[in-house]
């Protein structure tokens, strides 16, 4: 999108927000905003200040209302399939492709490894990677850092040869296998609970990868961060993105995706005791 915005000779101003109604509460009101790859139409209220027509959201997420009915552009290929998973990286490039953009597939490729939705090769997937990497370590700064350089790079070459990406990957690295050699799979039942002391954001990572290894297994993975707590699940079995919004009721929000889903909450056991009471059912 930077990329395709810079071919335009429009400026923009990138910002890496979670999905927080406070950010959305205060934004202002730019000439023309887009929104990639967050659920925004799950808190429709949250962005009706906004221009209507001036307000694009680009997503993948599971629909709960279409803001095209508001006023607002509203992209997302599950309107055309309810049950279709792709990568919002994907579905960006797409629209930037035939709105005149003619590089950096690559790009929408690599997010799409790093969505579980394409396999990808080697290259790919080491790409994928050193963006888990950036997210976990460099966090918000860091991504928007990252956007404006693979808007520029050429191939994925040159970024896989960026030494500080490949410094932070290592990093991510040496974190991930010290954290899995805590993990006890042999204690736990079919739902497992693992809380994750870290510096770095890598509840997400940590689950997809503990999925990965115990294939069978639902795995939740929180840590604590002041007085709120983050989840990050995954599983073959149930419908995460259900059970995670319903057991988020009133304590904090929860959602994504059937296989992977995530909340924030201000209270993980109660959240933890309805949720084996919504996947026990």
């Amino acid at each position: 999108m930077l990329a395709f915005l810079k071919q335009k000779d429009v400026k923009a101003v990138p910002v890496a927000v979670d999905l927080e109604e406070e950010f959305f509460s205060s934004l202002g009101n730019a000439d023309y905003t887009v929104i990639l790859d967050l659920a925004i139409d799950h808190y429709k209220e949250w962005i009706s200040h906004l221009k209507k027509g001036h307000v694009l959201v680009i997503d993948h997420h599971v629909i709960r209302n279409n803001l095209n009915k508001l006023g607002f552009i509203h992209v997302n290929p599950r309107f055309g399939d309810p049950n279709l998973y792709t990568s919002a990286s994907m579905v960006t490039h797409d629209v930037c492709r035939k709105a005149g953009l003619n590089v950096l597939e690559w790009v929408g490729k690599v997010g799409a490894v790093g969505d579980r939705a394409l396999k990808g090769d080697e290259k790919e997937k080491t790409a994928a990677y050193m963006v888990d990497a950036v997210k976990a370590i460099r966090k918000e700064k860091g991504l928007v850092s990252l956007a404006k350089h693979l808007s520029r790079c050429e191939s994925i070459d040159e970024f896989l040869k960026e030494d500080k990406y490949v410094n932070l990957k290592e990093t991510l690295e040496s974190e991930l296998e010290k954290q899995i050699a805590l993990f006890d799979i042999t204690s736990s039942g079919e739902i497992v609970f693992f809380e994750v002391k870290s510096r770095y954001s890598i509840t997400a990572i940590l689950s997809s990868m503990l999925s990965d290894m115990y294939p069978k297994k639902t795995i939740m993975i929180f840590t604590k961060k002041g007085d709120i707590y983050k989840v990050s699940g995954r599983s073959q079995k149930y419908n995460l993105a259900e059970a995670f919004e319903k057991a988020s009721n009133g304590i904090g929000k929860g959602g994504g995706h059937p296989a992977a889903a995530g909340a924030t909450v201000n209270d993980v056991f109660a959240f933890k005791a309805r949720l084996e009471k919504l996947l026990k059912k």
